[in-house]
């Protein structure tokens, strides 16, 4: 049983499964987006943005692609490094059918060539092409994929790059992106989202309430204030938060959610918690 009904809400407010719906621009995300989409427009490459888990990262990449397709100059995609076991040839493939390359191949040396002409066919129809690598974290240990990546940076025509890439992951990746000094001198951009502050949390935590349909003030500023200190202004840990309050509060029929009814659920999933 849900707490929609009780609220008067019509969507799910604090799921920590990415929505642009619910995409809330921070100062700390809206920063974020906007030095990399200057990145991309003036085709520089490369662009890092790092974070601790739970900060937005993935939210970040999925409005950062949701407004750069709305540009018809664009070619943009997406490829999400789930493990760090993939082979080199997959990692090619997937290059391959975001540029809408159908052929297979049957070497390493014809695949990259049918990259290339690609890319210079988008070059020449005018296409800025922008690849986002979310959880690049997963890169680590992956020296050839990185040197892979740096390889297509070396590309250019008309004093422009054919490909961009957005990497984004937590600041694992660091120390090896730093041992290729090549490529780490080609990060154009290096950003490190940031836990929201405390202005910031209480602003996120009624845009997503009203987003969902709330039309009345369901915390209290002593429970904000709460679960931002226990949250530490990480988006996921303070979604985790709002959505256990709301559960109790559904269950107990009580409104406003004061102070004293986050207390213990804050304790119980802040960074400092026991379990």
């Amino acid at each position: 049983m849900g707490f929609e009904d009780f609220f008067h809400l019509k969507l799910d407010p604090f799921s920590n499964v990415p929505d642009p719906r619910f995409f809330f621009s921070s100062y700390e995300h809206k920063l974020a987006i906007v030095k990399i989409l200057y990145t991309i427009d003036k085709m520089r490459g490369l662009s890092l943005l790092v974070g601790d888990v739970g900060t937005g990262k993935t939210t970040v990449s999925r409005k950062l692609l949701l407004i750069i397709n709305k540009n018809p100059n664009f070619k943009a995609g997406l490829i999400v490094l789930t493990n760090n076991s993939f082979k080199l040839e997959w990692f090619l493939g997937r290059v391959a059918k975001f540029l809408n390359i159908d052929e297979d191949y049957e070497n390493y040396e014809e695949i990259k060539g049918a990259i290339v002409s690609k890319l210079i066919s988008y070059y020449k129809d005018n296409k800025k092409v922008v690849l986002v690598i979310d959880e690049a974290n997963n890169l680590k240990e992956r020296d050839d994929i990185i040197e892979e990546i740096r390889g297509f940076l070396n590309y250019e025509l008309g004093n422009r790059k054919l490909m961009n890439f957005v990497l984004i992951g937590t600041r694992e990746i660091l120390p090896y992106i730093k041992r290729n000094e090549s490529f780490y001198q080609r990060i154009a951009m290096k950003l490190q989202l940031k836990p929201l502050s405390l202005t910031s949390t209480k602003e996120y935590i009624k845009y997503r309430l009203k987003i969902a349909g709330a039309d009345v003030n369901i915390f209290t500023d002593d429970a904000l204030n709460i679960i931002h200190e226990a949250s530490k202004g990480v988006p996921r840990l303070i979604n985790i938060i709002c959505d256990n309050a709301l559960l109790d509060a559904a269950l107990q029929k009580k409104l406003p959610i004061d102070g004293n009814m986050v207390k213990d659920i804050s304790k119980l999933y802040s960074i400092e918690s026991e379990i």
